[in-house]
């Protein structure tokens, strides 16, 4: 609704996208997409300049109230002045990283699958996303964050449960347990080329989304999994009768910062803001320019 009254108040969508420093691409998908949700016509796209249907005249005051009140909703709870929300797509084990902005700008992460975080970014609905691996739309901008270490997760009751360090050699010959719908990502695919690096090939049983991996190790005495160690930090194993251990030879997972291209600078920014720790301030939303070119894994 937000882009819609930018295009009503900007007269097309092009001074629509200026306004709000994204392409113009992103403001027209997100206009049709409010257009699908209501059934109708928001737009006479026939003309040189975009005019509202008897529809869009319609909902043009109810849509400005909607806003007004998402907006007063927010004020209420401020404790200071009223600032845009950075809304950034994360997934378990990877919303720590947004913990060095929340104090200088207000952060809201959305938790989603990594097709969906980057489809976000890409219509505008998201600022940027975190995502693991490499597995990156040519059309965004993916900028390096560095690794996240995996752990290994037993059953209390496994073989190796009492030590504090497993060789992925001792583990490669027990049952490796994955969710289904893993193969093929870049987690499995480390995990499996540290196994066959010790000459094993392992047996992976799979497990359904709706059983947490946990239950699934707990199935099989000795059977592992792995897990991200920034999340397992946050979990008492206890309660679920698991052992996180680390790994020997370490195993680590690659995380991109994907932001649209334009805004090559802003995504600078935010990811040596996440890189250092260091505090989000003064940043330009908008990419500075010259920051155009065809997109690519930065370096």
């Amino acid at each position: 609704m937000r882009y819609f009254l930018a295009v009503v108040d900007a007269g097309t969508f092009t001074a629509a996208a200026r306004e709000l420093s994204i392409v113009q691409s992103a403001v027209s998908q997100q206009v049709a997409r409010l257009e699908r949700e209501l059934g109708t016509a928001l737009f006479d796209r026939t003309r040189r300049s975009p005019v509202l249907t008897v529809a869009g005249q319609r909902f043009l005051p109810a849509a400005r109230d909607l806003v007004e009140a998402e907006r007063a909703a927010r004020r209420s709870v401020s404790t200071g002045p009223v600032r845009d929300v950075l809304r950034i797509g994360v997934t378990a084990g990877l919303d720590h990283r947004t913990g060095a902005l929340t104090e200088s700008r207000p952060i809201e992460a959305i938790a989603l699958p990594s097709a969906e975080r980057q489809a976000g970014v890409a219509d505008g609905d998201l600022d940027a996303a975190l995502v693991h691996g490499l597995d990156l739309r040519p059309d965004l901008l993916a900028l390096p964050l560095g690794a996240e270490r995996l752990v290994a997760v037993v059953a209390h009751r496994h073989p190796l449960a009492g030590r504090v360090i497993a060789g992925v050699g001792e583990l490669a010959p027990l049952p490796l347990v994955l969710a289904e719908g893993a193969r093929g990502t870049t987690l499995a695919d480390v995990v499996l080329h540290a196994c066959r690096a010790e000459g094993v090939e392992p047996d992976v049983v799979t497990f359904a989304a709706s059983v947490t991996p946990f239950a699934a190790v707990r199935a099989t005495a000795r059977s592992w999994t792995v897990f991200y160690a920034e999340q397992a930090a946050a979990i008492r194993p206890e309660p679920l009768h698991v052992r996180f251990l680390d790994l020997e030879p370490e195993l680590t997972v690659p995380v991109h910062l994907v932001v649209r291209p334009e805004r090559r600078a802003f995504g600078r920014r935010l990811a040596c803001a996440m890189v250092a720790g260091a505090a989000f301030a003064n940043v330009r939303v908008a990419g500075a320019a010259g920051d155009g070119g065809r997109p690519t894994v930065a370096t």
